[in-house]
């Protein structure tokens, strides 16, 4: 008996530190989200194109009117909604956690629409959330202000020495968040793909057995 209550407590155990283990990388998320949210390390910047229709990047919007600057676009705040956007889609679930059941309390059909229209709403978000910011990071203002590009004459291990140093205007620490976010979702998306992708190919193979 006290074997069956030792085991019962160490699966318990065990599945109380995996719920930890999976939640981690959503806590994680949630807390950058929120600092690049409300603590962006990056300047503000203005981007433009100038008199010889070079991209050019702009402390104030003055400045860039008084350079007579074209298609100008203020990039430290377009990067500031993406991650202010993702850190609301990160609380969604938290909080349709807590509005589903009240609903629930008040009526079953109440509960039922509350969760669709919040299911809906945060799988439709979310997908916007996520092109948008592919558009926004990988456009060619989105990557020029984040430091892709190396100025002429100096080579690409060289520039990202430098802009590491001192960012100046460049949205660096932005850029590279959005990048390694971006390069491990895609990453993630392919392995899903690619182990579905083998499931269904054994699936048929036993099934012809």
């Amino acid at each position: 008996m006290n074997m069956m209550k030792g085991l019962g407590g160490a699966s318990l155990a065990g599945s109380i530190l995996c719920a930890l283990i999976c939640c981690s990388p959503f806590v994680v998320l949630t807390v950058y989200f929120g600092i690049y949210s409300f603590n962006n390390p990056d300047k503000d910047v203005w981007y433009g194109t100038d008199a010889l229709s070079q991209p050019a990047l702009y402390a104030s919007l003055e400045s860039a009117k008084a350079a007579k600057a074209t298609d100008v676009v203020d990039m430290h705040h377009r990067f500031y909604v993406w991650f202010l956007w993702g850190f609301i889609q990160m609380l969604a679930p938290c909080a349709a956690m807590c509005l589903v059941p009240l609903a629930g309390m008040i009526s079953d059909m109440l509960g039922s629409c509350m969760g669709c229209i919040l299911g809906a709403g945060a799988c439709c978000g979310s997908l916007a959330w996520w092109i948008t910011g592919i558009v926004w990071r990988f456009r060619s203002d989105g990557a020029f202000v984040s430091g892709d590009e190396a100025p002429k004459g100096i080579t690409m291990d060289d520039w990202n020495a430098q802009i590491e140093k001192d960012h100046g205007l460049y949205q660096y620490s932005s850029g590279k968040f959005m990048y390694i976010f971006y390069l491990i979702g895609f990453i993630s998306i392919s392995v899903s793909c690619a182990c579905s992708l083998i499931g269904c190919i054994a699936s048929c193979i036993m099934g012809k057995q």
